[in-house]
């Protein structure tokens, strides 16, 4: 019953608020006890692709009076996990992480390459264009190419 009353002060929109954070509250607490537990050493993950999204705000940010221009998004690959996608809007524009283990996703270019290509298409069959035509790629490393290690001490 004091729990009830305790609940009837609340205001509803603050109510509304705390369900908008209790899932990303109760998904982080799994993911420590699964980690603590060690649970990915005792099972299969039954996937290997994690994508999320992160809205952002849509006015401007500002530090020390420089105008924050994008928010990329870095997120982690958890073990036997190869790739994570993560999205984050900032300003009504959309900002892409990939993130991989190289040994299992050794691609990564490709894939971020194929991913400009399709949001192309997607403007192109509905008529809208770019805020800002994606610009070319600056240099990157290549695929992950193994180097035997010779050991100068075994013949």
């Amino acid at each position: 019953m004091d729990a009830k009353r305790r609940l009837d002060l609340v205001p509803a929109n603050q109510l509304m608020d705390v369900t908008q954070f209790s899932t990303p509250v109760l998904a982080t607490a799994a993911l420590r006890l699964a980690f603590r537990l060690r649970l990915a050493d005792r099972m299969a993950q039954p996937f290997n692709l994690l994508i999320s999204n992160v809205p952002g705000p849509r006015q401007p940010l500002y530090f020390a009076g420089a105008q924050l221009c994008h928010i990329f998004p870095v997120s982690i690959v958890a073990d036997g996990q190869g790739l994570n996608i993560t999205v984050a809007s900032y300003l009504d524009r959309l900002d892409f992480g990939f993130i991989v283990d190289r040994e299992l996703v050794p691609d990564v270019w490709d894939l971020a390459d194929m991913h400009v290509d399709e949001i192309g298409r997607l403007f192109a069959a509905t008529g809208a264009e770019w805020a800002e035509p994606p610009q070319p790629a600056g240099p990157r490393r290549g695929a992950v190419r193994r180097v035997p290690v010779t050991d100068p001490t075994v013949s």
